[in-house]
């Protein structure tokens, strides 16, 4: 079930009032998420696998195009590779950090 954005609103004004910042709580990638009616819960109540899995892959994408575009000699099984480790690494250590920052809050169930 689609969350409504009231609902949305609500979970943002309670962690604005523990000191996160909005952007922290609802990212930009999460509000486009949520407009494209993609019900995915926030950063800080997704478990670290599945946090470093999404942001994991889209870093490890970015990587890849970058060194596409920008001429890197690599061939392509290789860019491929390098892309997806850096991805990985990427992943983990951006759910070590929001497993972190999640601990010492008390967050609103998602549902």
């Amino acid at each position: 079930m689609m969350k409504s954005r009231e609902f949305i609103e609500e979970y943002i004004d309670a962690l604005k009032a523990q000191g996160v910042s909005p952007y922290s709580s609802a990212p930009p990638l999460y509000r486009m998420l949520w407009r494209l009616r993609i019900n995915i819960a926030p950063p800080l109540n997704q478990h670290p696998i599945w946090y470093g899995m999404l942001h994991g892959l889209i870093f490890g994408i970015l990587v890849g195009v970058y060194y596409y575009y920008t001429g890197v000699k690599i061939s392509l099984l290789w860019l491929l590779f390098v892309s997806f480790i850096e991805g990985l690494f990427f992943g983990a250590i951006a759910a070590r950090i929001n497993k972190k920052k999640a601990r010492n809050l008390t967050l609103p169930d998602w549902g």
